[in-house]
C-alpha cells in the first residue's frame, strides 16, 4: 500500500478512544472484539478492493470492579494493529476488565450502569451504519443525557464519517461533514494555552513539564491527515463550547477538539486522527493527545457545575373562592373569583413559586400577564386566587419556577385546547342607593314608589328602597339569564317595578312570581311545584345551584329576599339587594354601617326559576291577604292549601305550591310587618271546576287576588273582597279552561232555599204557577248587593223579587219568584242552580235540591 493510503487509513482506525464518561454501578457483560488482523502489525492492510468486515464478539462475564472507571463503547479494536486507546489506558494505570470495559454500541440502549465515571465512543472505522445507528438511537441518546445529568463525562470521536454520517453528541446539533484536508497541522488553541487548560498541561497539572502538549507533539510523526472533518461544518456546538485544538480547512482555522458542559456533565468532542500509529509518539503505545485527554476526563477538573434541574408541577386544580370546592373542567362558576392550585417539587429542594397564565377563550397563550404566588418550600401545595373575573370563557396553564429562575415546562389544565371554565355572574343590583350597578342609577330608583306606593299602605313602607327586595332579586335573576332589555328598556328595578304595577304583577305588595316569567317573555319560567317556604332545604338549593340556576331565597326575619348564587364548602355565596356588601350566607357578624348581614346559613323559603323556552305557561295563582287561610280543590278532588280548623295542610295537586308571603323594610328603619299573604300557585292546571274555600283565622277583611294564564299566555285577573271571622268558611267556584282565560269565571257560593218551608223541594213542571226561591243573607253576605235583574234560576229570569226575613234570623233575605213552566229542568234533575251578579260585578251561585213531579 502506498504511504498516503496508509496515512489515510490510519485515521479510520485511530479514533477508537474518543469517547465519553458515565457513572453507573452494576455488573455487565464484557465484550472482547476479535480482530481480523494482527493488532501488533503496523503494516497490516485489508485485501485490495475489499472493505473490512464488521466485527463479531465473544461475550465473557467479568468480575465487577467497583467503581468501573471507564466504559468503552466500540464495536471492534482498530485495524492495522492500531489499538492505541487500550495502550493509553494501560499507560495511565487502567486495567481492562477491572477499570474499563469494552462493549458494542448497542449496549447504550440498555442503560449505563451506576458507578460509571466516563463513557467514550472511539473510532467507527470507515463509518459503519450499524454502529452509527446504534449510537444515534433515541433510547441511547436519552441514556447518555441521563448519565450527564448525574455529572458524568462523555467523549465522542465524531470524525469517522467517510461512508455514513457520524455520531451525535449530546447538546450538539448535527454531525461533522466529511472534509479531508491533506498536509495540515493540528494547532493548540491560543485561548486554551493561555488558560493552561488541563488537557494542554497534562496529568501533572504543571505548565512547562514533559507531559505538556505543544504544537510539535500533537501532530502526526508522518502523514498529513490530522482530522476527518471539523467541529463547524455540519455540526453546531453550544455557544459556550471551549476549543482546545484547531486545524486549517480551506485556509481557515476551525476547531477539531472542543468541550462543553451539558445537563450537568461534560461532553468532549473531536475529529482528530489520534489512534493511528503515526500519531506522536509513533508506534503502538500511548499517544500524547489521548493520554492527556483521558487523564483530564478522570480528573475533578472535568466536573461541571451541576445543572439546576427544573422544578416539577402536579395536581393542577381550579376551585371556587373558598379554595375547597373544585370547578369541573368546562363547567360554569357564578363567582368572579377562581383559585388555582398545584403541588410544586424541586429536586434541589429550592423554594418554588407557581405561575399561572389565564386567558379568555379567544386569546392564545403568549407568556404575558402571568399570575404569581410567593415562593414556597418544595413539596407544598401552592395556590393563586384571581379576583374580578368577568363573564367569559377561560383557559389556563401553569408552570413552576424555582428561586434560581429555572422553570418547568408549561402544563395546560385538563384536556389541551378545552375551555377550562366559564364565569357567569349574577350581577349585583340593589334596591337602596349603592355603587351597584352605580350610584347614579340607584339614587333614582331607590326613592321611587314601590308598586302602588303610599296608596298600597304596605307595612314595609312605600319606596323601592323600603319594599323592593323581591323585585330587585327578580331583576338580578333576569339579568343572569341575559334578559337585559324588555320592550326596548333596560331591565332594572325602576322599569321592572313599572311593568309589574301596570300588568297586575303585585298581590297586595307581594311580587307575583309568575308575572316575572311573563315579563321575560318566558325566557325564564317559574317553578310552581318546588318553590315554597321551608327552613333550610339545602338539598333543593344545591340541586338548583349545581345546575347553575341561582335562586331567590326568603330570609327568616325580617321578610327579606336575596339571591343565592353559589355553593361553597361550608356556606353559600349571595347577592343581597339591601345589605350589598354581604358576600356569604354566614358572614361573621352583622355590620349595619358596612351593609353586611349574617344570616347564619339560614333561609325560610326558595323562589325558583329555570331557563325557559319562550312558550307561555298555563297557570293559576291565588293570593289571600287576610286573617284567613285558603284551600283549593281541583276537579279530581285533590287539595292544595291549609284548613286551619283541622290544622291540616295539603299539597296534593301536581305542580302546585302553597306558602306565605310578606315583605319587610330591610333597612331596619321600620318595625317588622304583621301582614302575611297566603299564596297558591298551580302550574299546568287541568280544565274543570275548582272549589276555593276561605277559612277565617280571625276577624277582619280580606282581598283574594286570582290570576289565570291560558295556553296562549293570555292572563285574566279577578279580585274578590269580603270580611271573615274565626272558623268562618266562604266558598267560591272556579271554572277554568286553558283555551282562553276570557271563559274563566269565579262564583261566590251563597245559600239558597227553593220553595222555603217545603221539604222536599217538589216542582211540578206542568204547574201554571210560580216557584219561589230565597237567596239568604248571612253575616258576611248581604242580599241587598244582588242585582236582581242579573239573576238566573235554571236559566230563567225572575218575575219579581222582594226582601223579607225568610229564615227568621232577624235579617232580610231576597225572595224571588219564577214562572214554573219556564224553568229549564228535566225529570231527572236532582239539583237546581241559581246565578247572579253583585253590585261590584262579582258573581254568585247557589245550589239546592229539587224533586221533579209530573201530575
Amino acid at each position: 500500500m502506498k504511504k498516503e493510503k496508509i496515512k489515510k487509513l490510519g485515521k479510520y482506525f485511530g479514533g477508537i478512544i474518543a469517547g465519553g464518561v458515565l457513572i453507573l454501578a452494576m455488573t455487565l457483560l464484557i465484550t472482547v472484539p476479535i480482530s481480523a488482523d494482527d493488532p501488533n502489525d503496523a503494516t497490516a492492510q485489508p485485501p485490495q478492493g475489499v472493505e473490512p468486515e464488521q466485527p463479531t464478539y465473544n461475550e465473557v462475564k467479568e468480575v465487577i470492579h467497583n467503581p468501573p472507571v471507564w466504559r468503552t463503547y466500540k464495536d471492534f479494536n482498530a485495524w492495522w494493529g492500531e489499538n492505541r486507546d487500550h495502550a493509553t489506558l494501560l499507560t495511565i494505570g487502567k486495567v481492562q476488565g477491572s477499570d474499563y470495559f469494552i462493549h458494542p454500541m448497542s449496549a447504550l440502549q440498555t442503560g449505563i450502569p451506576s458507578g460509571t465515571a466516563v463513557v467514550l465512543m472511539t473510532s467507527n472505522s470507515y463509518g459503519w451504519a450499524s454502529t452509527r445507528n446504534a449510537q444515534k438511537d433515541s433510547t441511547a441518546q436519552a441514556n447518555l443525557t441521563s448519565f450527564l445529568q448525574g455529572g458524568g463525562v462523555v467523549i465522542v470521536d465524531m470524525g469517522d464519517n467517510d461512508y455514513y454520517d457520524g455520531y451525535l453528541a449530546p447538546g450538539a446539533v448535527g454531525t461533522p461533514s466529511y472534509i479531508l484536508e491533506t498536509c495540515q497541522d493540528a494547532t493548540l488553541d491560543l485561548a486554551a494555552v493561555a488558560t493552561n487548560h488541563p488537557i494542554i498541561i497534562g496529568p501533572d497539572g504543571i505548565p512547562g513539564t514533559a507531559d505538556d502538549l505543544n504544537n510539535s507533539n500533537v501532530d502526526m510523526a508522518y502523514s498529513c491527515y490530522v482530522a476527518h472533518g471539523n467541529l463547524v461544518d455540519g455540526i453546531t456546538l453550544p455557544p459556550d463550547a471551549k476549543v482546545i485544538m484547531t486545524s486549517t480547512f480551506g485556509g481557515v482555522e476551525k476547531p477539531i477538539l472542543a468541550e462543553y458542559c451539558y445537563q450537568g456533565g461534560r461532553v468532549i468532542v473531536d475529529t482528530v486522527t489520534k489512534e493511528f500509529v503515526a500519531h506522536q509518539p509513533p508506534g503502538y503505545g500511548y499517544t500524547n493527545v489521548m493520554k492527556n485527554l483521558f487523564s483530564y476526563a478522570l480528573s475533578p477538573e472535568a466536573k461541571c457545575a451541576p445543572v439546576n434541574q427544573p422544578p416539577t408541577i402536579s395536581n393542577l386544580g381550579q376551585f371556587k373562592s373558598d379554595g375547597i370546592l373544585p370547578i369541573d373542567e368546562i363547567s360554569i362558576t357564578t363567582e368572579s373569583t377562581v383559585v388555582f392550585k398545584a403541588t410544586l417539587n424541586d429536586l434541589e429542594n429550592d423554594k418554588v413559586k407557581l405561575q399561572i397564565e389565564l386567558k379568555e377563550k379567544d386569546q392564545p397563550f403568549n407568556g404575558q400577564g402571568l399570575l404569581e404566588s410567593d415562593f414556597a418550600s418544595s413539596g407544598n401545595e401552592v395556590s393563586i386566587a384571581r379576583y374580578g373575573l368577568i363573564n367569559d370563557k377561560y383557559h389556563w396553564r401553569a408552570r413552576a419556577v424555582d428561586e434560581k429562575r429555572t422553570a418547568s415546562d408549561w402544563q395546560e389544565f385538563g384536556q389541551i385546547g378545552n375551555i377550562d371554565f366559564e364565569v357567569k355572574l349574577v350581577p349585583l343590583y340593589t334596591q337602596v342607593r349603592s355603587p351597584y350597578p352605580s350610584d347614579n342609577e340607584t339614587k333614582i330608583w331607590a326613592v321611587l314608589p314601590y308598586a302602588e306606593g303610599p296608596a298600597g299602605n304596605y307595612d314595609c313602607g312605600s319606596t323601592i328602597a323600603q319594599c323592593g327586595c323581591a323585585l330587585t332579586s327578580g331583576v338580578m335573576v333576569l339579568r343572569y339569564y341575559d334578559i337585559t332589555t324588555v320592550n326596548y328598556e333596560d331591565v332594572n328595578p325602576r322599569t321592572t317595578n313599572e311593568w309589574l304595577k301596570n300588568n297586575k304583577g303585585y298581590f297586595a305588595g307581594d311580587v307575583n312570581w309568575l308575572k316575572v316569567a311573563e315579563y321575560s317573555d318566558y325566557r325564564i319560567k317559574y317553578d310552581t311545584a318546588k318553590s315554597g317556604n321551608y327552613v333550610n332545604n339545602y338539598t333543593l338549593l344545591d340541586k338548583h345551584l349545581n345546575k347553575n340556576q341561582p335562586v331567590i331565597a326568603k330570609e327568616i326575619n325580617p321578610g327579606h329576599f336575596i339571591v343565592i348564587d353559589n355553593k361553597l364548602a361550608t356556606t353559600y355565596g349571595v347577592k343581597d339587594p339591601s345589605w350589598y356588601n354581604t358576600k356569604k350566607l354566614d358572614e361573621p357578624t352583622t355590620d349595619w354601617a358596612s351593609k353586611i348581614r349574617d344570616y347564619n346559613n339560614n333561609f325560610y323559603g326558595l323562589r325558583l326559576y329555570y331557563p325557559g323556552d319562550g312558550i307561555a305557561m298555563k297557570a293559576i295563582s291565588l293570593s289571600l291577604a287576610s286573617p284567613a287561610e285558603i284551600l283549593i280543590t281541583d276537579p279530581l278532588g285533590r287539595k292544595l292549601g291549609k284548613d286551619p280548623i283541622s290544622d291540616a295542610e295539603y299539597n296534593e295537586i301536581p305542580d302546585g305550591s302553597y306558602f306565605t308571603e310578606n315583605i319587610d323594610d330591610p333597612t331596619g328603619e321600620l318595625p317588622p310587618s304583621n301582614e302575611e299573604s297566603k299564596v297558591i300557585y298551580i302550574g299546568n292546571p287541568i280544565d274543570g271546576q275548582y272549589n276555593i274555600e276561605i277559612i277565617g283565622t280571625g276577624s277582619g277583611s280580606y282581598t283574594l287576588n286570582l290570576l289565570f294564564y291560558d295556553q296562549n299566555g293570555q292572563s285574566k285577573e279577578i279580585i274578590l273582597e269580603g270580611n271573615t271571622e274565626t272558623n268562618n268558611i266562604q266558598e267560591f267556584e272556579l271554572d277554568y279552561s286553558n283555551q282562553t282565560v276570557q271563559q274563566i269565571e269565579i262564583y261566590r257560593i251563597v245559600d239558597i232555599d227553593i220553595k222555603p218551608g217545603s221539604d222536599p223541594n217538589s216542582i211540578n213542571l206542568k204547574s201554571k204557577g210560580v216557584t219561589p226561591v230565597a237567596v239568604l243573607t248571612d253575616e258576611f253576605f248581604d242580599v241587598k248587593n244582588v242585582v236582581i235583574e242579573s239573576i238566573l234560576f235554571t236559566g230563567t229570569q225572575p218575575l219579581r223579587g222582594n226582601f223579607e226575613d225568610v229564615d227568621n234570623d232577624g235579617d232580610l233575605d231576597l225572595i224571588l219568584h219564577f214562572n214554573t213552566q219556564s224553568l229549564r229542568l228535566s225529570p231527572t234533575n236532582t239539583e237546581a242552580v241559581l246565578t247572579g251578579q253583585l253590585n261590584n260585578g262579582s258573581l254568585i251561585k247557589g245550589i239546592d235540591s229539587v224533586r221533579i213531579v209530573n201530575k
